[in-house]
């Protein structure tokens, strides 16, 4: 098992450093809907390992995953609460084990029971943290936006007086 994150970021004119990266109300729209287990296995069009595996789709979404693989990496998964990232599933992995063993921050992990048996105060609680972390991803965005088109300006103004 082996996790990756991958960011790519490219900004050529102030339109694109003031040009959200994503849409908020969809990113958050979408964050809420994975909190449904129905809403992940969904997302697993296809997968590397079929239903008579211990690592199928249908566990890694009861696990808190949704599927965020391609063509090229086809065993990647998002935890729609702690976000985490894994990949390098083999046939016979955990998904909860894996979830937690890479993550024991994650609140959802922690559980180490399906959306479906928690408790209706346990789902608030975690609707309530989906939604800081989405709040606080898209501030990062913001900021870093700003950031990049005050270094844009001053580099701007910079040469201009050269």
């Amino acid at each position: 098992m082996s996790t990756t994150r991958k960011t790519t970021v490219a900004h050529n004119s102030v339109q694109s450093i003031l040009r959200p990266q994503f849409n908020h109300k969809e990113y958050g729209e979408f964050r809420l809907k994975m909190i449904a287990e129905e809403s992940r296995l969904e997302t697993f069009k296809t997968w590397v390992f079929d239903d008579s595996k211990r690592c199928n789709k249908a566990k890694l979404a009861e696990a808190g995953f949704y599927f965020t693989g391609s063509k090229t990496e086809p065993d990647v998964v998002t935890c729609f609460l702690c976000s985490k990232i894994l990949d390098g599933w083999e046939e016979d992995d955990d998904p909860w084990e894996e979830h937690i063993n890479h993550a024991d921050y994650c609140e959802f992990a922690k559980l180490r029971k399906p959306i479906k048996k928690i408790t209706f105060e346990q789902l608030l609680d975690l609707q309530k943290s989906v939604m800081l972390d989405s709040a606080e991803k898209i501030a990062d965005v913001w900021k870093k936006n700003v950031a990049d088109c005050i270094n844009f300006i001053t580099q701007k103004a910079h040469v201009s007086k050269k």
